[in-house]
């Protein structure tokens, strides 16, 4: 159950600048109807953090928004700026009224709206910059995004929920793995029972395109993907954050792309090939030194 009130202004037109604000956002995630081997998956995972990420809670919270085109010689483009926050003033609030009046959980202290659904406490933010440029041939056009996400749980709440957690991979991320099976960090797959593959607290993505425009219609491209999904935190498990693998952590990866311009959408095919893979053992992670992996996208629009 999801509900908000939000409005938007435009705060520079010839800028295209807006800015959307959300003063009301109001979810209820009910993960209660669980199948088997969910359940099953949960009881043997070691590091309770993972097992917090999927609990029934309540988000009370706001968003705030901005973005804007941008124009520097013959590059342009656009930013974006998101924030969001919750359960900080509800928590808050709830505490100064004191247990005669409301339910708090025995172990975290974080108030109960109903049994079993806790109020979360997070704050979330998240940086999107894209551009590009045509070429002194101008039917070859170069473009980049640069995508950096951070997230932290509240004192109150364990971890982050998994909807405001932070993915890669799939058609607009790191093209090399299918969506949510890189990361976080240097994990590997025989650590899978301490951490959840594909999820993390921070995101760091950078792209770069070669654009080929064939003709009206079609569009070949080449591009180069870098990034991944962090952890953050002393509980958090060894290999996942960033100081744990540091510039070891960044997967790697290339690939083609035709794209089909339909006039009132773009098709698109991407092929990925991972050049390094931060989840391999040490000793095989670049191209070269095991067999070749990559993954296949379809998507609709342009990545970026």
């Amino acid at each position: 159950i999801h509900a908000k009130h939000d409005f938007s202004f435009t705060e520079n037109p010839s800028k295209g600048s807006v800015v959307h604000i959300s003063l009301i956002d109001v979810s209820l995630v009910n993960l209660s109807n669980r199948s088997v081997g969910f359940v099953d998956w949960l009881e043997d995972q070691e590091n309770p953090l993972v097992v917090a990420r999927f609990n029934n809670h309540a988000t009370l919270g706001s968003s705030v928004s901005w973005e804007r085109r941008w124009a520097v010689g013959s590059w342009e483009g656009g930013w974006e700026v998101q924030a969001s926050w919750a359960g900080g003033l509800a928590q808050t609030f709830a505490t100064r009224r004191g247990p005669s009046s409301w339910t708090f959980d025995d172990e975290t202290g974080a108030w109960m709206v109903v049994e079993g659904v806790p109020v979360v406490q997070y704050g979330r933010g998240l940086l999107g910059f894209h551009g590009g440029k045509a070429t002194r041939w101008h039917r070859l056009r170069r473009a980049f995004n640069v995508r950096l996400g951070m997230a932290q749980a509240g004192k109150n709440t364990p971890s982050l929920p998994l909807e405001q957690s932070f993915f890669t991979g799939g058609a607009n991320g790191i093209r090399g793995w299918t969506i949510r099976a890189l990361g976080p960090g240097n994990l590997e797959g025989s650590a899978l029972a301490s951490a959840v593959q594909g999820v993390g607290d921070i995101r760091v993505d950078l792209q770069h395109e070669w654009r080929f425009l064939a003709d009206e219609s079609w569009q070949p491209a080449w591009f180069v993907d870098a990034g991944n999904v962090w952890l953050h935190g002393k509980d958090a498990t060894e290999g996942t954050r960033w100081k744990d693998g540091k510039w070891n952590s960044i997967a790697l990866s290339t690939g083609l792309g035709l794209r089909y311009d339909l006039e009132f959408f773009v098709a698109r095919i991407d092929a990925g090939l991972r050049l390094h893979d931060p989840s391999a053992p040490a000793g095989s992670r670049w191209l070269g030194q095991g067999g070749l992996k990559g993954a296949i996208h379809l998507g609709l629009g342009l990545p970026f």
